[in-house]
């Protein structure tokens, strides 16, 4: 017997019968599951801060066409006190707490709330490890609805 969901990987190999366990979301995680401390974030997606038009706000250039929002919004990565306040198809907008500052080109990157819809708006994973690209995988089934 097969079961799935990434939520229940670590008790439903115990269940007798359960031959296989499909947990999905795993690989790359999306911020839904980040109370499982056994998995890391490792699908994200790179943004640029492309204007700061006031104080507390800056917009980057990765809206609802390069993340999914079918769960909420995304995380930022890694920069208290930066946080995601809305997206429109092309942009995202950020709330900066008072004190931080962001500048047009500075990069950060967006931790998806759901990944399955995030994955089938790219052609290809870019493997980033410290910095540096190592991989590039094509993905293989991305569009192919019918």
């Amino acid at each position: 017997m097969s079961t799935g969901e990434t939520w229940s990987y670590d008790v439903a190999g115990e269940i007798p019968g359960v031959t296989e366990v499909q947990g999905g979301s795993y690989l790359v995680m999306e911020t839904g599951y980040g109370y499982m401390t056994d998995f890391h974030y490792s699908g994200k997606v790179l943004t640029t801060v492309i204007s700061t038009p006031r104080p507390g706000v800056a917009v980057a250039d990765a809206g609802q066409k390069a993340v999914s929002t079918l769960r909420g919004l995304p995380e930022v990565e890694d920069l208290p006190g930066v946080t995601v306040e809305s997206m429109d198809p092309d942009h995202v907008i950020l709330h900066l707490d008072s004190g931080i500052q962001l500048t047009p080109g500075d990069q950060l990157t967006l931790i998806p709330s759901q990944q399955d819809a995030t994955v089938s708006r790219w052609d290809r994973f870019i493997g980033v490890r410290d910095g540096k690209v190592e991989a590039v995988w094509d993905i293989q089934a991305r569009g192919c609805h019918n």
